[in-house]
């Protein structure tokens, strides 16, 4: 296989320009580092090259369709979870897949010549980053959690780079190779927007405060539970709701909100940053992209990480920001009991403003709004295009 030396199809100055891979996209987190990269990547490069690869049956195909990047996938997975047959099966036919994506990726490699290999997470991101390192190709690695999960830590060993989300991640990899360049974000969330336009788009009421409650692109079933179990209490209280369920659980969700005032349920906002802008305090699970997002628009917010997500990576996040006095983590779970204090705890945060300003100058401390762009840069340093070198363990 040609290496990172062999690259003479044009070579980055040449009639193709630079040619970059971005491998991954598991989940929504995945997909919106990628989209963040590759916009980083056009606005300095507009003659970029891109290639998006993510596993069957992953979440990268719309996005990319959407950005006019082209997709190719890989027939690999993770770990499943669980004690069944159907976990066991599909544990059994891990070597197969692994072997069958080495080979895959190969031939991708072969017939795209990249001159760098951006890994963002999710299944595919392990073989495709694995298989270039080991054929010469410069790679970076993008780890957006406060603790790394398996495979960004195993491929640590052997890419170039590695960008980490938070500051405290630094610690897990080897620091001669370690970049802190913060998680970036979607295009246009900073734009502002009048409030009364917002509250309008989604059919809220202007003078009244609002709550927006969201778990991730892909819902959390236990705030789902949660806003239904307490459905009949919002509006007393004088909140509104202004609750993302998830596609895949919205019309379970439609079907028991049988008290729906002051309370909008949507599956998915595509325009999160109108949602943001509508929003007073925000109650979500601990998805280190939609941190990013909060703490560059300075959001108060709530956490409840969803502890069933791998590794258990959200239940870190949140504690981390709690530490540094940028958010409230109520951990646990939310029934009973539980489920009272948070709603209790959501009632009186509300309606504090001078507490809703102290979050939100906490969390906006830690904002890296030009995160991309620090990312970029270190891609085009490891294509030759004379970006300075990183600071160990320290900023791009």
């Amino acid at each position: 296989m040609s290496s990172a030396g062999n690259r003479t199809a044009g070579g980055v100055e040449g009639p193709r320009g630079l040619r970059v891979i971005l491998a991954g996209g598991g989940t929504g987190g995945h997909v919106f580092c990628a989209l963040a990269i590759a916009e980083g990547l056009r606005a300095r490069f507009p003659n970029v090259d891109l290639l998006w690869v993510d596993a069957d049956g992953g979440a990268a195909a719309p996005a990319a369709r959407d950005a006019r990047i082209p997709v190719q996938t890989v027939w690999v997975s993770g770990i499943a979870r669980g004690m069944g047959l159907g976990p066991l099966l599909r544990n059994l036919v891990m070597p197969l897949k692994l072997l069958v994506s080495w080979w895959q990726v190969r031939a991708i490699l072969e017939r795209f010549h990249p001159h760098v290999v951006v890994g963002v997470g999710g299944y595919a991101s392990g073989p495709m980053v694995a298989v270039a390192a080991r054929a010469g190709i410069p790679t970076l690695i993008h780890e957006a959690n406060v603790r790394p999960g398996i495979a960004n830590g195993l491929l640590s060993r052997w890419v170039d780079v590695i960008c980490v989300g938070f500051e405290s991640a630094s610690a897990y990899f080897p620091v001669a190779r370690t970049v802190f360049t913060g998680n970036p974000i979607r295009d246009g969330l900073s734009t502002w927007v009048p409030l009364a336009k917002t509250r309008a788009t989604f059919g809220l009421a202007p003078g009244v405060k609002t709550l927006l409650v969201m778990g991730g692109s892909l819902g959390a079933r236990h705030l789902n539970a949660w806003v239904l179990g307490n459905q009949r209490r919002f509006a007393a209280r004088g909140v509104q709701v202004l609750w993302q369920s998830g596609r895949a659980h919205f019309e379970a969700c439609q079907r028991e909100l049988v008290h729906a005032e002051g309370v909008r349920l949507v599956p998915f906002i595509d325009d999160i940053a109108t949602a943001y802008a509508t929003a007073d305090l925000v109650l979500a699970s601990a998805g280190a992209l939609t941190l990013a997002e909060l703490a560059v628009l300075e959001k108060p917010v709530i956490l409840v990480p969803d502890r069933n997500v791998s590794e258990d990576h959200q239940t870190s996040n949140a504690q981390e920001l709690q530490r540094r006095g940028a958010a409230i983590c109520h951990a646990g779970e939310l029934g009973g009991d539980a489920g009272d204090s948070l709603f209790e705890l959501v009632a009186a945060l509300i309606h504090d403003q001078q507490r809703l300003r102290a979050l939100g100058t906490g969390i906006g401390k830690l904002g890296k709004p030009d995160a991309g762009t620090r990312i970029v840069a270190q891609v085009a340093r490891l294509a030759g295009l004379g970006m300075p070198a990183p600071m160990a363990g320290g900023d791009a």
